[in-house]
């Protein structure tokens, strides 16, 4: 089992203080599955998310300056397959995602600086157990942790 995750995200200032926020995560997933000979196969998944949502920008201090958002959006976990006798259909299924985001920026030149951050929230996955694993509850946490560098135009 191999896991990659990568995205990106646009921010909209309609005030110094405030963001408007979109974005999309991708996460892909190695698997080994077998097929009906039982012979392993190795296949990749990505499940994508997408998420809107509204941050507050601490612009109190020229270096440190905190964040906190709410991001609202969905995420694909399965695919259902309906076969109503003619023809068979497959439907994505999301789940509705909340998450809460925070973290800060230490800005050390006027264009360029560190963060770390954080998201946590919470999804539910209505059919989850119907169409992936019988034995998975529909409700589940999401936790991220992220630092790195920022530029900014």
């Amino acid at each position: 089992l191999g896991m990659f995750d990568y995205g990106f995200e646009a921010s909209f200032f309609p005030l110094p203080w405030l963001s408007i926020d979109a974005g999309a995560n991708f996460w892909s997933v190695s698997l080994i599955e077998y097929d009906a000979e039982d012979n392993p196969l190795r296949t990749v998944r990505t499940l994508p998310s997408f998420l809107f949502g509204a941050t507050w920008h601490g612009t109190f201090h020229k270096v440190i300056r905190p964040y906190a958002g709410i991001d609202l959006g969905a995420l694909l976990y399965a695919q259902a397959v309906i076969d109503d006798g003619e023809s068979t259909q497959i439907r994505p299924l999301f789940a509705p995602l909340v998450a809460a985001d925070v973290g800060v920026d230490f800005i050390i030149i006027p264009n360029f600086g560190l963060y770390v951050g954080g998201k946590f929230g919470v999804s539910y996955a209505a059919r989850v157990q119907e169409t992936v694993n019988s034995s998975w509850n529909p409700t589940t946490g999401l936790a991220e942790i992220w630092g790195g560098a920022l530029v900014q135009f």
